[in-house]
């Protein structure tokens, strides 16, 4: 028979589990990329912690490891890298002079000696 939550006295297992759905919702509505990072790593420790109360030791360890550690610091990983090509491509682009500065109107370049105008 499954175990009853006591509500007066198994509060803080009801507070924890009820951060989980927040704070998810917090790393969906995130924008900044290393803000979610963090959030998704507050995710994963929360889960870990849910696992732990509720007695299932080596799912918490799994997920404290994989979920929290492993996962944050590949998307930390990821997310450095993208930066940093999107911010030397950017910065190429700079080092480029616009095209309308280096192409001739078409009457310019009809106007000089020696030259047909195109029909």
């Amino acid at each position: 028979m499954p175990e009853t939550i006591n509500l007066p006295g198994d509060f803080y297992i009801v507070a924890i589990t009820a951060l989980l759905p927040l704070v998810a919702g917090l790393l969906v509505l995130q924008r900044n990329p290393y803000q979610a990072l963090i959030i998704r790593g507050m995710l994963g420790a929360i889960a870990a912690l849910i696992y732990a109360l509720y007695g299932a030791a080596d799912v918490a360890l799994t997920e404290a490891l994989v979920g929290a550690m492993l996962s944050t610091t590949l998307y930390a990983i990821a997310i450095r890298s993208s930066s940093v090509a999107s911010s030397s491509f950017l910065a190429s682009l700079e080092s480029v002079p616009p095209p309308s500065s280096t192409l001739k109107p078409h009457s310019a370049i009809a106007d000089q000696p020696g030259e047909q105008p195109l029909p």
